[in-house]
């Protein structure tokens, strides 16, 4: 076999799909996969312990893709896990509910071989429904987008929607720890992992729609909620030590600030809930890092005061 020069082959691409429960989409996801102009070194597909008819369409495509099964532990073990297997110098995430325009991979491997420094790519999208109608021609009227060194920027929130928009270096995915698996609960963990990948190199943002966002009923996102800044807490909690070794102090000042305000945050989204326990672990965490800060401590005594829910089928007493 003659040995390929490295210096000049085309970097191979791994496409990484988690589906749980994915029947009604999978399809159109597998084959928009499949049709890539640059077509992907392999496709792994991880099965996190479905219900529905999953299994058996993934057995229809059983000798395109790479199918693991495994019982159901989350997004996040699911990425890992097909990263684990996997074996190409990129990685490109797909959602199993979206879909990617043919020359998505051709494109972004083009930038990534235009931009060496770079460990993420990430593209434009549509929204569409369950339908596959076009609701938003574009994603780029909504959030600001960002090349280079985004760390700083993404500390002050997640501008990249959907995994399915991303390519990244497999070197640079496992130096940073892959997807942070600590707490199922928390959904979805691919802004943590942005965080931690931006600590790494540089993000460059390729303005083409390349992928269709679909929004639906049982989107992870939708499933999310009001524990969103929960997520996000996790996500800015897990930049710490990687931020550490980072070498821009004003990046530092804003993660400490953005840190402290998310943790507030939490604790009013676990004390409007009723979750009396929760709301006082986060404001004592904020009062660990300001603890002059008078109101916080005025409101960590409300919550410590403020009755928690009603268990379901408790009787209360007549006034």
């Amino acid at each position: 076999m003659q040995r390929v020069n490295e210096e000049t082959r085309v970097p191979t691409v791994s496409v990484i799909i988690p589906v749980y429960n994915g029947e009604r989409f999978l399809c159109e996801c597998l084959d928009s996969a499949l049709a890539q102009t640059l077509a992907p070194f392999e496709v792994v597909v991880v099965n996190d312990g479905s219900t529905d008819g999953t299994s058996e369409i993934l057995r229809g495509y059983k000798d395109r893709v790479i199918t693991l099964d495994q019982a159901n532990r989350g997004q996040g073990l699911a990425m890992n896990r097909a990263v684990g297997n996997s074996s190409g110098d990129l990685i490109a995430f797909l959602d199993c509910d979206d879909c990617w325009d043919r020359r998505k991979l051709e494109r972004q491997v083009a930038v990534f071989e235009s931009f060496p420094e770079a460990v993420a790519i990430y593209c434009d999208h549509r929204r569409i429904d369950a339908s596959g109608q076009i609701t938003h021609p574009t994603g780029a009227l909504a959030h600001l987008r960002g090349s280079g060194q985004v760390l700083r920027s993404l500390i002050h929130g997640n501008f990249i929607i959907s995994p399915s928009t991303v390519m990244v270096r497999a070197r640079s995915f496992r130096a940073v720890g892959g997807i942070d698996e600590a707490d199922p609960a928390l959904g979805s963990k691919d802004y943590g992992l942005w965080l931690r990948l931006a600590t790494q190199g540089s993000f460059i943002y390729l303005a083409e729609t390349l992928v269709s966002y679909r929004q639906h009923s049982n989107n992870m996102s939708g499933r999310i909620g009001s524990r969103r800044i929960l997520c996000d807490l996790a996500a800015l909690r897990g930049l710490a030590t990687f931020l550490d070794r980072f070498p821009d102090e004003k990046t530092k000042t804003d993660y400490q600030r953005v840190l402290y305000e998310t943790t507030l945050g939490a604790a009013w989204c676990c004390s409007r809930d009723g979750n009396r326990a929760e709301s006082l672990r986060y404001y004592s965490n904020a009062l660990r890092m300001k603890p002059l800060r008078l109101l916080n401590w005025l409101k960590a005594a409300h919550a410590l005061v403020t009755p928690g829910p009603t268990p379901p089928g408790t009787v209360q007493p007549r006034a």
